[in-house]
């Protein structure tokens, strides 16, 4: 019987689980992005208002600083992410077409008749 998109229809229990996993995806995209950035923004400007009511200069290097820090370093990571995205890729294209080579290649090579 099939579904939509001629995919077999799912069953009740396959349907909660990946529904499951949805949320815990979602719930974890919270908790390990969010929330974090959240807290830095906020702690970075507590901390700049009390540097800079003590020193006006300090609490402007110190904003200055943050921000860089806030967009350089996230910026520098996700581009060495990227690098190495295209790295693995084609590493994993040249594996691939060695395989189908050999593959293709393989009627060639004399065999041993098991009997």
């Amino acid at each position: 019987m099939a579904g939509i998109g001629g995919r077999a229809p799912l069953r009740s229990g396959e349907l909660v689980a990946r529904i499951g996993s949805d949320v815990d995806e979602v719930s974890d995209v919270l908790v390990r992005a969010v929330l974090p950035v959240g807290v830095a923004a906020v702690l970075s400007v507590a901390a700049t208002a009390l540097i800079g009511a003590i020193s006006p200069m300090a609490g402007a290097v110190l904003a200055v600083c943050l921000v860089t820090a806030g967009i350089a370093g996230p910026w520098l990571a996700a581009m060495a992410s990227n690098t190495q995205e295209i790295a693995a890729a084609q590493h994993h294209s040249g594996r691939d077409i060695a395989t189908m080579t050999a593959l293709e290649a393989a009627s060639a090579l004399p065999s041993a008749a098991v009997t």
